[in-house]
C-alpha cells in the first residue's frame, strides 16, 4: 500500500468516505500495518506544585488590634 502512495489511515479514510471499495484483504493488511506507521496519541501526565507565598503582618503586642486595623487597613480612595 504504501508503495503506491496509499498508508493504511488514507485507506481507512476511503472506505469511511466511499471513495474506495472495501477489501477484506486490503482491509486486514491495513489494520495490521496501521501501528507501525501511525504513532498514536499518548496520554501525557503533567504533574506541577504550585507555591504559595504569604506576608502575614501580625501586631505588636504593645499595639492594640483596632490600632493595628487603623495603621495596616488597605488605602482605599473614592473615584469621581
Amino acid at each position: 500500500m504504501a508503495a503506491c502512495g496509499l498508508t493504511p489511515l488514507g485507506y481507512f479514510q476511503g472506505l469511511l468516505e466511499g471513495t474506495m471499495a472495501f477489501d477484506e484483504i486490503k482491509f486486514e493488511a491495513a489494520k495490521a500495518a496501521a501501528p507501525y506507521v501511525h504513532a498514536r496519541l499518548a496520554n501525557i501526565e503533567s504533574r506541577t506544585e504550585v507555591l504559595h507565598r504569604f506576608v502575614a503582618r501580625v501586631p505588636n503586642k504593645e499595639v492594640s488590634p483596632e490600632t493595628w486595623q487603623q495603621q495596616n487597613a488597605p488605602k482605599t480612595q473614592t473615584i469621581q
